[in-house]
């Protein structure tokens, strides 16, 4: 259990420092008007920034944890042809959870204007959409699945308290505001989570817990609008508990 807070602390405090020299970077770029001899504008910047930060943030923490044994990259008990059949399952999975926490959301109250102007930000950059969305999951994942929940796993007799504690942790990552509608967002989070850590368990495999949640955020705030209508919502109610058991106790089998 000592082992999981090593990891936690070490990925907490590269990620602090990542984004210092992000900080930093984008301030020197800006206050010395170097952006323009760039031929970028100031919104650009932040785009820029963000994108090669988030692969050296990826980088180094990949390194660092697969290096050492810390983490693992790899496809874990599944083979490719496992692979090939769980992860657009798993996608799917993903979707449908997003699809009906944003429509819950959305019942109870309009999204802030900081986070309509967040969104139009995504849209407006695809690429770098979904380039952000593979450096946080891959990066995120790789430490607290393989490293924390693994050795958490080990060290306690009832797994299903390790996946809640890393369920919740990874849970603040998407606590952005307050009252019921941040309260609701906050439990579909732990649900998200807790199949991650589930997935990540059976197969020992962060890649159906990266696929998943990727293609889920992208196709929600991309195709979507981040918008879902009520029939997508109870679709994708309907939905969950279809895929999960399909993955149970067809594609997961021991």
């Amino acid at each position: 259990m000592g082992k999981a807070l090593l990891y936690f602390l070490l990925f907490v405090g590269i990620t602090l420092l990542m984004v210092g020299c992000g900080t930093l970077l984008a301030g020197l770029i800006m206050s010395q008007g170097l952006y323009s001899a760039l031929g970028i504008d100031k919104a650009e910047v932040l785009v820029y920034v963000v994108m090669v930060m988030g692969i050296l943030w990826t980088v180094i923490i990949c390194w660092l944890f697969s290096h050492y044994k810390y983490g693992s990259l790899s496809w874990g008990i599944m083979s490719l042809k496992q692979h090939a059949t769980v992860l657009p399952v798993s996608a799917l999975l993903f979707l449908s959870v997003d699809i009906v926490a944003f429509w819950c959301h959305h019942l109870l109250m309009p999204f802030s204007e900081e986070y309509v102007i967040k969104m139009q930000l995504f849209q407006s950059h695809p690429f770098m959409t979904l380039v952000t969305l593979l450096v946080m999951y891959v990066t995120v994942l790789v430490v607290m699945l393989s490293g924390v929940l693994r050795q958490l796993a080990n060290a306690m007799r009832h797994k299903w308290i390790a996946m809640i504690i890393v369920a919740v942790a990874l849970s603040f990552l998407n606590l952005e505001e307050g009252g019921l509608a941040g309260l609701v967002m906050f439990g579909f989070a732990v649900i998200s989570g807790l199949i991650e850590c589930w997935l990540y368990l059976r197969t020992r495999s962060i890649w159906p817990s990266v696929v998943g949640p990727v293609v889920g955020d992208y196709v929600l705030w991309i195709a979507l609008s981040n918008t879902p209508q009520l029939w997508m919502g109870v679709t994708g109610i309907v939905m969950i508990p279809l895929l999960l058991y399909l993955l149970q106790h067809k594609l997961l089998r021991d």
